[in-house]
């Protein structure tokens, strides 16, 4: 054995040894190191995927092109059955994702998520900017002030429209949409 493996014997030995206590040591290092470094694992992680997402994607469709064509119908129902048994989740969880993109700020998830599923039992809802009623499989969840100028993905920047107001508006500032629809909404921002 040489001088390089007995250093390292001897400190596999120390770390059986004191597990707790090395444990407990390394979470204290990593609290104060997270303290003054408070986005590094995150900003890490993400660096990691935007260089190798290439990578990433290649092994993930090598995995899926070799499963046979019974386990491929298999996992699609699985997805299938996970997004029907909460469609709610499903949609909170895209627009959270859209919403973190744009480095918008984000609100209360769950409040979110009770909101729209509430929407989406109703037989029918009224459009916030026409006013039109609208049958609840063809709204759309709008942010008031578009997450592109700026707005928050949180429940009070959040609407009830129809889709052909919602496509019109884009991500246009509030001053400029209200001068192109008939009933202008008066809105303290």
């Amino acid at each position: 054995m040489d001088a390089r493996e007995k250093v390292n014997a001897k400190q596999r030995r120390h770390y059986a040894k004191h597990n707790e206590r090395m444990k407990i040591r390394n979470r204290v290092r990593r609290g104060r190191f997270l303290e003054k470094n408070p986005n590094y694992f995150r900003d890490a992680s993400r660096k990691n995927r935007q260089l190798n997402n290439h990578k990433i994607l290649k092994k993930l469709r090598d995995k899926y092109a070799a499963l046979s064509d019974d386990e491929k119908k298999a996992l699609r129902e699985k997805a299938k059955t996970y997004y029907l048994k909460d469609k709610a989740g499903a949609f909170a969880r895209v627009a959270k994702r859209r919403a973190l993109k744009k480095g918008a700020e984000i609100g209360d998830q769950k409040a979110i998520r009770e909101w729209v599923k509430k929407q989406k039992q109703r037989r029918s809802v009224r459009c916030f900017w026409c006013n039109k009623s609208t049958p609840t499989r063809a709204m759309h969840i709008d942010h008031i002030t578009a997450l592109k100028n700026g707005g928050r993905h949180a429940l009070e920047n959040l609407c009830v429209s129809c889709a052909p107001c919602n496509s019109k508006k884009g991500a246009c500032k509030l001053s400029d949409w209200n001068q192109r629809i008939e009933q202008p909404i008066l809105l303290i921002v």
